[in-house]
């Protein structure tokens, strides 16, 4: 218990929530292999504002770029 902190625990309780969330998508029937590509996504899209806001890392035309390809991988899944 000495080394808990709030960051672990928060990194603990966003686990679960993806296990979580993964087990939900297979109930409703997703396939697998796109549901894994979906949720590494929107992970990835979701990390963006804490990166600028609270590590205040750069937003580049780089990162703008990768996003775009991000949201068009998932785009073309459908």
């Amino acid at each position: 218990m000495h080394y808990l902190n709030g960051g672990i625990v928060l990194l603990g309780i966003a686990i679960v929530f993806v296990e979580v969330g993964y087990l939900w998508l297979y109930r409703v029937g997703w396939p697998m292999s796109m549901a894994a590509i979906l949720v590494t996504s929107l992970l990835t899209l979701l990390l963006i504002p804490i990166g600028i806001f609270i590590f205040k890392e750069p937003f580049s035309l780089k990162e703008a770029a990768g996003v775009l390809f991000c949201l068009l991988g998932v785009y073309l899944l459908r």
